[in-house]
């Protein structure tokens, strides 16, 4: 399942740059899997493999990296300024849920012919 629908790199962008060095190194295939998992039981789509329209694969990916991020500064928000990993958790709850609104409910018409 890892890094199907969007990259580690754009996960870490959206972390910042004073992210943990370890997870600028490598971010954990599991951040990723526990978000498409719970992307994919949120909107009942099938993610991995399937057959989704572009711009919904795009949506999902955009949403999974906000999720990956926010998993990122969580993991250690020490090495952020005063309130910036709190903006960062902000934005990226935003975009996630934004997305998640704009997907919910359409999993029977998402996908393509």
């Amino acid at each position: 399942m890892s890094w199907e629908i969007c990259t580690s790199g754009s996960a870490l962008n959206k972390a910042g740059t004073h992210a943990n060095v370890t997870m600028k190194a490598y971010v954990p295939d599991v951040f990723y899997d526990q978000s498409e998992g719970w992307l994919a039981l949120i909107t009942n789509l099938a993610l991995s493999g399937s057959s989704l329209l572009p711009e919904i694969k795009q949506a999902a990916g955009e949403i999974i990296s906000s999720l990956v991020a926010i998993k990122i500064i969580q993991y250690d928000s020490t090495g952020y300024l005063t309130r910036e990993a709190d903006t960062l958790l902000n934005v990226n709850y935003d975009i996630m849920n934004r997305g998640i609104k704009a997907l919910e409910g359409k999993s029977n018409t998402l996908k393509t012919p």
